[in-house]
């Protein structure tokens, strides 16, 4: 508790290349603040763990001035506040990009400001997945507790499960599906897309 971030990466304005870390099988506890920070870096986590941070477990933010990025292969995130997007630099041009891959968070995904991309392409999302401005985020792939029809990909499709979870299957796993379905009945049932759903907003564009 005397440590305020448990790892804490910056770069600078004035560094003439963005700083480039991979943290692997790391595990990050009990801090006054968060476990991670990315502060207009560039990180990777693979298989990390964080609980008991108190402002919650990664924060991705570029408000030193140059872009940030971040990706996460696996891992579990514990916290209330799993992975928070904060960009208020975007007026200055600075941007957030960001690929979730894997892994379970148990609290939630936000975002707060513009200029952030991210993708979810797979992993377990028990808390909501959230940001003021929907194009922030785009769901290609995994498992939600809570709705997410407005971060829908367009290519995507959404079921539930017998547990009432909305699985979120990319064009691959979605024909899979089907084909599974037809063969041995299924336990997921068809979610229907929100009139307003980012999926269906794309597919009206000409």
């Amino acid at each position: 508790k005397n440590v305020k971030h448990g790892i804490n990466i910056f770069t600078s304005p004035s560094d003439e290349e963005q700083v480039k870390v991979e943290l692997n099988g790391v595990t990050v506890r009990d801090c006054n603040g968060y476990g991670v920070v990315n502060n207009a870096s560039d990180l990777t986590v693979t298989d990390i763990e964080t609980s008991g941070n108190e402002w919650g477990g990664i924060n991705v933010d570029p408000k030193a001035g140059n872009n940030a990025s971040f990706t996460m292969n696996s891992g579990k995130i514990t916290e209330s506040n799993s992975v928070y997007f904060e960009n208020t630099n975007s007026e200055a041009g600075a941007s957030v990009e960001a690929a979730i891959k894997d892994g379970i968070f148990k609290g939630s995904v936000a975002v707060n400001g513009n200029n952030t991309d991210v993708t979810i392409s797979g992993g377990t999302f028990e808390g909501k997945v959230m940001a003021a401005d929907k194009e922030s985020i785009n769901i290609v792939s995994g498992t939600f507790t809570n709705d997410v029809n407005d971060y829908l990909d367009k290519d995507s499709n959404i079921v539930k499960d017998k547990d009432g979870n909305y699985v979120v299957m990319d064009e691959e796993e979605y024909e899979d599906y089907l084909d599974d379905k037809k063969s041995h009945g299924s336990s997921y049932e068809l979610e229907e897309k929100n009139g307003g759903s980012k999926k269906d907003e794309k597919e009206e564009e000409p």
